[in-house]
């Protein structure tokens, strides 16, 4: 399970673009034919030393050079 975690879920196979105890749940179930609480799931994640992260959005036509060029046009000095 750790290694599904540190790889990422693939959206083809997983159908999401990110893990959640809920779809770890059900590709546990389906891989190991276990059945395993949500909650159950959240504390296996953490006895791995996984902690809850969540990234920033981004919007996907943003621009990273106009940004910097306007963080760097906005200082007084």
């Amino acid at each position: 399970m750790a290694h599904w975690v540190e790889k990422g879920p693939e959206l083809e196979r997983d159908g999401v673009v990110r893990w959640r105890c809920r779809d770890l749940q059900e590709r546990i179930g389906s891989e190991f034919r276990v059945s395993l609480h949500e909650r159950t799931v959240g504390k296996l994640l953490t006895k791995l030393r996984f902690c809850r992260l969540s990234v920033r959005p981004q919007h996907p036509q943003s621009d990273p050079a106009a940004q910097a060029a306007f963080k760097g046009a906005s200082r007084i000095g």
